[in-house]
């Protein structure tokens, strides 16, 4: 199931939206997965499958993927269905022997900036600060920074340097990682 900590394993970072679901993959590559919108639920379930279809071609069969949770304590229109199209990509991943680790928003927060509560902006200036990238989407942002958890759990040289503070918050997340046996 992939390769073990080390050894270069491929690692993807998914920021589930139904609005535009930030994708980042090896080399530094995101995107943002844009699809129209829809209200029936033949139309919200084939807006997922757009987005499924577009993840599935950029993970690689057995990569690790780096996913944000689903934001439990929020209450917002289209909860429902983004904890939907949070399993349907968990579904399509998994189906191609991915091992899978879920980030809660809060912890991808004080990772990438050392507050569990930043609001958009930090976590660009964030990413501007430590790669000298400027990405304006914040949801490729997000997939950057997840990505990047994944990079520090397998222990890849390509991983950014953070405090000590902000890397506690991926601590807990090493149990997530598949064992070899």
């Amino acid at each position: 199931m992939g390769a073990a900590p080390g050894d270069g394993m491929n690692v993807v970072g998914l920021d589930p939206s139904l609005t535009g679901t930030g994708i980042a993959c090896e080399e530094g590559f995101s995107e943002r997965v844009i699809t129209p919108s829809a209200t029936s639920l033949r139309g919200q379930l084939h807006r997922m499958n757009i987005i499924a279809s577009r993840v599935a071609m950029r993970t690689a069969d057995g990569a690790l993927v780096v996913i944000e949770a689903p934001s439990f304590g929020s209450n917002y229109p289209g909860h429902h269905a983004i904890a939907g199209l949070w399993w349907i990509l968990v579904a399509t991943v998994v189906g191609k022997g991915c091992p899978v680790v879920q980030v809660a928003p809060s912890s991808l927060k004080k990772f990438a900036t050392g507050n569990g509560r930043a609001d958009k902006a930090l976590m660009r200036k964030a990413w501007l600060e430590h790669t000298g990238a400027d990405v304006a989407d914040d949801n490729r942002v997000d997939a950057l920074f997840l990505r990047q958890i994944g990079l520090h759990l397998v222990g890849d040289p390509e991983a950014i340097d953070l405090p000590k503070n902000q890397m506690a918050a991926i601590e807990g997340l090493r149990g997530q990682l598949p064992t070899s046996s």
